[in-house]
Parts: C-alpha cells; structure tokens; sequence
C-alpha cells in the first residue's frame, strides 16, 4: 500500500490453498461476513482451498453467502474448524447463478465479483442499493459488461483488464475489488486504508494466505502429512 492509501492488488500466481484466521474489527472476536467471505471466496475463484477457522457462525448472511458458493460451483464444507470452500474448476471458472438480493444483504458487492468470473449470465433481482451500483460502475470501467434494470442486474462475463477499482470509502465495495485482483492483474484498489483501518492485519492476512501453499484436505485444518501417526 502506499502513502496515498491505494494498493496495486496482488494477483493469484497458483490455486489459493491456505488456513486463515478471518481478521476482526477493534475488539470483536468474530469477523464481519464480507471479511470472512472474501478470504473464502479466494478458494473459490482460483480454483484452490481456504479453510476460515474463525468463520461467523448463525449469521444469515453468512449462512446464504456458503450456499451461493455452493450454488456457484464450489465445494463448502462446514465443520467444528471453520468454514472450508474448494473451487471445483482448476481454472476458477464459476457457475451463473441467480440471487436475491434481499437474502443477499450485505454481501452483493462479492458475490457481483464472483459472478463476473463465471461461465455465464448471472443475475441478482431484488433492491438495488449504491454498494451494489458501486461495484457495477467497476467492473464496468474493468470491461465487464454489466445490465441493470428495475430491480435487476445482470453479470455477463467477459475478460477483464487491469484499472482502477475505486472504493469510494466504502470497505465492503473495497473488499469486492480485492478478489477481483486476484485474478486480473493490474488492480488499483482506492482509499485500501480505510480497510486496514478497520481490520488491522488484513493486508498481512492477505499477502500470508497467497503464499502458504498448503495442501489441505478439504473440510479439515489439517495438511496431508498431520494425519500420519508417528
């Protein structure tokens, strides 16, 4: 990141495969749904594993972001370690889908990235908030095509180019342009201080779980070689 706090995104170089501890706000000891669902979310998209150890528990929202990862292709499994998301496609491919944005609260503007990434028309009926109009404007100005009608919004997929990802201020449109970085090089996320702000050692959390490399057993925290009994 530098001094003027935006912070060129760097991209995914192989399958994300990583343990994390989802990074909280002040004294919170469970992390907010964007910020767990970002992190799960690079599993997903690149075609690798991410087990969130500390993963929100009896949160709605947290509960309709796994199942549209699921919807979306991704393997997810939840255990007494946290949530776990394996993206079927070694490419990172992802499935359309269609949500509703009202049970998609608080979590459109990663799902809207996601559906950028998959292999066909996706679409979100429901309230249009300005999050959501946020994240629309930047993958449009990123060359993605996106339609937006009354109480609708239509993803339809096509290679993205390195730009600009402003983020207004606002953390959630923030985290969406981080997983977007992670799969076209060349991201310039904008006010990125804001977020590190508010979630101390997200930006470490981020640059550790990109290059970890573990090899995990999906729906377990442990690596192959910890279940050999010496």
């Amino acid at each position: 990141m530098n001094d003027t706090g935006w912070w060129r995104v760097p991209p995914a170089a192989a399958p994300v495969r990583a343990r994390v501890n989802a990074p909280t706000a002040g004294d919170d000891t469970t992390p907010d749904v964007m910020v767990a669902g970002t992190f799960a979310a690079a599993g997903l998209v690149t075609g690798g594993t991410v087990l969130v150890r500390n993963w929100p528990e009896d949160v709605p929202a947290a509960e309709a972001l796994a199942v549209a990862f699921a919807d979306m292709g991704g393997y997810v499994v939840s255990s007494s370690v946290g949530l776990t998301v394996t993206g079927r496609s070694t490419s990172g491919d992802v499935d359309p889908v269609t949500i509703d944005l009202a049970d998609a609260s608080g979590v459109a503007p990663l799902l809207l990235v996601v559906a950028s990434l998959a292999g066909g028309e996706s679409r979100f009926v429901g309230p249009i908030d300005d999050r959501v109009l946020a994240v629309v404007d930047n993958l449009r100005r990123l060359g993605v095509r996106v339609d937006v009608e009354a109480g609708q919004v239509t993803v339809v997929p096509g290679q993205a180019a390195a730009g600009r990802w402003e983020s207004a201020g606002d953390v959630d449109v923030a985290l969406a342009g981080l997983v977007a970085g992670l799969v076209v090089d060349g991201i310039e996320l904008t006010d990125w201080a804001v977020v590190e702000n508010r979630y101390r050692g997200l930006t470490g959390e981020w640059t550790r779980m990109l290059s970890a490399d573990e090899y995990l057993v999906p729906g377990s925290d442990r690596l192959p070689h910890e279940y050999v009994t010496r």
